[in-house]
């Protein structure tokens, strides 16, 4: 479950992209997480991308955090 949201780019520059969510992990927990990218100058794909990447290390770690 997640709600994205950004801001209109002006002259190559996103002030601000972001992605809130609840990841549930394997045995049911569910982990909030809140991303804000501010000031980039990279494309919504590079910057979905970099969300994706912390997304699924926080995932890992909760995954880990039970053991």
């Amino acid at each position: 479950m997640h709600k994205t949201g950004h801001s209109a780019t002006v002259d190559g520059l996103t002030n601000g992209t972001n992605d809130i969510g609840l990841i549930t992990l394997p045995d049911g927990r569910r982990l909030a997480i809140a991303i804000f990218i501010t000031d980039s100058r990279t494309d919504d794909a590079a910057r979905d991308a970099v969300m994706a990447r912390i997304a699924k290390a926080a995932y890992d770690e909760g995954v880990q955090a039970k053991k």
